[in-house]
């Protein structure tokens, strides 16, 4: 019997995976492109209500793409090479919260922690980070408040907590925010893909590490992990 050999299932899958969100990207940039060159064509006459809509349209394009790009990190986490090396944390930290302030500028963003380093992958690091500073900063009512990103080695983990003074959690929809999808407001108040924090358990999960949620509605959320 002749042998036939071919990747494996899970590879397989990843190429698909791949394949697939980068042809659905393809007609997003397209409508995108498109939505532009008519409020580019049609600027001194285009209606309030239909540049409205175009707007409407990039906005759910972007949304899209940002699904589509999760997506693909969900479906390689387990695959993804690791790379670690000497870290400096507080100045990763320094780093992600530079980026925050731009993206969120009304949020104050602080760096609570001494020198602090550890050995680990640099990417990975700065996306736990960011998805967590990220996710403090869109679950709000206002538009101002207070975001802060402690980190602690110690001789047994690595601890990233970030603490805000938003909304808060109910204690019953703690674990269901780690679920696809789930959101705890629609898609048309926050911005986000509902995959975030799913992602973040996935790539602790692989590094053998934990996540603990503590929140009190009004009080905001004490979000840490522990790699």
């Amino acid at each position: 019997m002749k042998a036939v050999c071919g990747p494996y299932p899970e590879q397989s899958s990843i190429q698909f995976f791949a394949r697939a969100i980068h042809d659905l990207k393809a007609p997003l940039r397209a409508i995108k492109n498109y939505s532009d060159w008519v409020r580019e064509d049609c600027v001194d006459t285009l209606p309030p209500d239909s540049a409205d809509h175009l707007s409407k349209i990039n906005s759910r394009v972007e949304r899209m793409e940002g699904l589509l790009s999760n997506l693909s990190l969900l479906s390689e986490i387990e695959s993804i090479k690791l790379n670690p090396v000497d870290i400096d944390v507080s100045e990763v930290a320094s780093i992600v919260v530079h980026r925050m302030k731009q993206r969120y500028p009304s949020i104050h963003f602080e760096v609570c922690s001494g020198p602090c380093k550890t050995f680990a992958d640099r990417w990975i690091l700065e996306w736990i980070m960011d998805c967590l500073l990220s996710n403090a900063a869109k679950h709000r009512d206002g538009a101002e408040g207070k975001v802060s990103i402690h980190c602690l080695d110690t001789s047994v983990a690595l601890q990233v907590a970030v603490v805000d003074d938003g909304t808060g959690i109910e204690e019953e929809f703690l674990e269901d925010v780690f679920e696809p999808f789930y959101m705890l407001r629609s898609k048309d108040e926050v911005e986000g893909t509902g995959l975030g924090l799913t992602i973040l358990k996935k790539i602790v999960d692989r590094l053998d590490g934990q996540i603990f949620l503590r929140s009190e509605p009004g009080e905001g959320t004490r979000a840490t992990v522990e790699i």
